[in-house]
């Protein structure tokens, strides 16, 4: 599967490594792919076949929105139960874009709460939080994503803020 990028990664944002951003963004086309394709299930079953799923591009302007959003280090996400297109999470130092990606595909994958089989999330479902995470990454409305990452100490502990923005909610 070849991927195609809105730029060679030319960002000024915290992800100084275009690795990074690589890597996130084809991990993103890749879950979306398996919804497109009906393959996609956790223990309570598949998410129905997606007819108009596309791949995403990396988007620097959305990064910079990212960047911004968590300069001073949010200590909750502010972005929770919003129909926003922001996906916050915090994690152990050094952790980078690619990890937190993950967790919000594992966090439905390993979960047993059934998808709509009309692929239409309801306002409850839109609060469980095993939906709104992993269904923005594979909104079929959404075609960008930029993230970003800033290591924070909260007490005197180290953590990694990760916040990823997509162009539709």
């Amino acid at each position: 599967m070849e991927y195609s990028f809105l730029s060679a990664f030319d960002c000024n944002g915290t992800l100084s490594n275009p690795d990074a951003r690589e890597k996130v963004l084809n991990y993103h086309n890749e879950q979306r792919k398996l919804v497109a394709d009906g393959d996609m299930h956790n223990k309570a079953g598949y998410i129905p076949q997606a007819g108009n799923m596309e791949k995403m591009i990396y988007d620097c302007e959305l990064e910079s929105k990212a960047e911004a959003e968590i300069t001073s280090c949010p200590t909750t996400d502010k972005f929770a139960g919003l129909t926003t297109a922001y996906n916050y999470e915090k994690m152990a130092e050094g952790k980078a874009p690619l990890d937190a990606a993950t967790t919000w595909v594992t966090t439905y994958t390993d979960g047993s709460v059934a998808w709509p089989r009309k692929n239409i999330l309801t306002a409850t479902q839109l609060g469980n939080r095993k939906f709104p995470k992993f269904g923005k990454m594979i909104n079929a409305n959404a075609t960008a994503v930029g993230c970003a990452y800033k290591d924070c100490t909260f007490n005197a502990a180290k953590e990694a803020i990760i916040l990823c923005v997509y162009d539709a909610a």
